[in-house]
C-alpha cells in the first residue's frame, strides 16, 4: 500500500484526511511519493497565515491553554505559518499578525513523513485526521493578543526559526521561545 512507504502509521489518519481534500486522492499520494509538495485546494478549510515567529509563539499559547487539534503549517521560503481553520465567510487581514487565505491552494507535505526528505515546508503541528478544524476566532484572537504584546516593545531582529526534525516539534518550539526571549 502506498501509504506504508509514505509515513509511519501513527498519522494514517492525517495523511488520508489531507489527501482527500483533493479531489484526486490518488494523484496527491502519488505527488508525495514522488518527493513533492502536493495543492490541496482551499475550500474545506482556510488559512490564516503570520509570521513564523509569531505563530510559534501563538500555537504555544494556544497549546498551553487547550491541547487540541490545530494544524499548523511552517514554510520555510516564506517564513511564514499556516494554521489551517474551519472554513468561515468572514474575512481578516491586519498589517503584521495575519491575513486569512479562503482561495486557492495549499502546497503541503504529507503528514508524517520522514525527516530525511528536503521540503521547502513542514508540519509544525500535523493534521490528526479527525478532520476537526478550529475556528478562525480562537486563532486570530491569540495572533492579535501576541502581535499588540510584541507591538509594545523595541523592534528586535527575528530570531532564526528552522523547522522540526521529526519528532522533535518540542525543541523546536523551545528553541524558538529562546531566541524569542534572548531578543527582547
Amino acid at each position: 500500500m502506498l501509504t506504508d512507504t509514505l509515513l509511519p502509521p501513527a498519522n494514517v489518519a492525517g495523511l488520508r484526511w489531507l489527501a482527500n481534500l483533493h479531489p484526486d486522492p490518488r494523484g496527491v499520494l502519488d505527488t508525495w511519493h514522488a518527493g513533492k509538495l502536493a495543492p490541496i485546494p482551499l475550500g474545506d478549510f482556510h488559512v490564516v497565515r503570520t509570521t513564523s515567529t509569531l505563530g510559534i509563539l501563538a500555537l504555544q499559547q494556544l497549546e498551553q491553554q487547550a491541547p487540541g487539534s490545530r494544524p499548523v503549517l511552517w514554510t520555510r521560503p516564506y517564513a511564514a505559518m499556516d494554521f489551517l481553520v474551519a472554513p468561515t465567510p468572514l474575512t481578516w487581514q491586519s498589517d503584521g499578525a495575519g491575513r486569512l487565505l479562503k482561495d486557492g491552494f495549499l502546497e503541503c507535505p504529507p503528514p508524517g513523513r520522514a525527516s530525511e526528505m528536503r521540503w521547502p515546508s513542514r508540519w509544525a503541528a500535523q493534521p490528526d485526521g479527525t478532520g476537526h478544524l478550529p475556528d478562525m476566532h480562537e486563532i486570530v484572537e491569540a495572533l492579535l493578543r501576541l502581535y499588540h504584546q510584541e507591538a509594545n516593545r523595541p523592534e528586535p531582529e527575528p530570531p532564526e526559526v528552522r523547522p522540526p526534525a521529526a519528532g522533535a516539534a518540542a525543541a523546536f518550539f523551545s528553541t524558538a521561545r529562546r531566541a524569542a526571549a534572548d531578543v527582547h
